[in-house]
């Protein structure tokens, strides 16, 4: 969804006018928060789908529950250990702490986001002590010492995925 999408013909603006009313009728049914649907309400008489987005964006990035959220979502992030005592599978945990970060980064401004080298510090960190990590670190030092650089975070993530299947 863009916000400011103006179609610029009279082809883009028909295919424009079934796609909000197709995406007014989605948010109909799927936005089930009470602002939410304040805000599908509000733009009822238009079927203006993307004022829906816009608004209801605005809203949930601005909120005092985002900033709620995001406070707990950094926490999250920041403190998430695999342990001795996690009973679930290795796999599950990396899944969690990535839709951490995705969640987070959803909410807040592009320039806000966490860099790739820090996202891939703070995993590391994550993972500390655990299997995935010493194989990843033994991996990708063997790879620096071939005289490759460093992994970047989306290739790391990759490595560690691919080490617990």
């Amino acid at each position: 969804m863009d916000p400011v999408y103006k179609p610029t013909n009279q082809d883009e603006l028909e295919l424009f006018v079934e796609m909000q009313k197709f995406m007014y009728d989605v948010f109909i049914g799927t936005i089930k928060t009470s602002m939410g649907q304040h805000f599908v309400r509000t733009h009822e008489a238009t079927g203006d789908s993307q004022a829906v987005w816009r608004d209801y964006s605005s809203y949930m990035s601005t909120s005092t529950k985002a900033d709620m959220e995001l406070g707990d979502l950094l926490s999250l992030i920041t403190s998430a250990r695999i342990t001795t005592s996690y009973r679930g599978p290795t796999i599950k945990f990396i899944t969690d702490w990535l839709d951490y970060i995705r969640r987070y980064e959803a909410l807040v401004h592009t320039k806000s986001r966490f860099p790739s080298n820090m996202k891939k510090a703070m995993l590391q960190n994550a993972l500390q002590g655990h299997d995935a990590f010493l194989n990843a670190t033994q991996i990708e030092r063997y790879s620096i010492a071939q005289g490759n650089g460093p992994l970047d975070f989306d290739a790391y993530v990759g490595l560690v995925q691919k080490l617990q299947h």
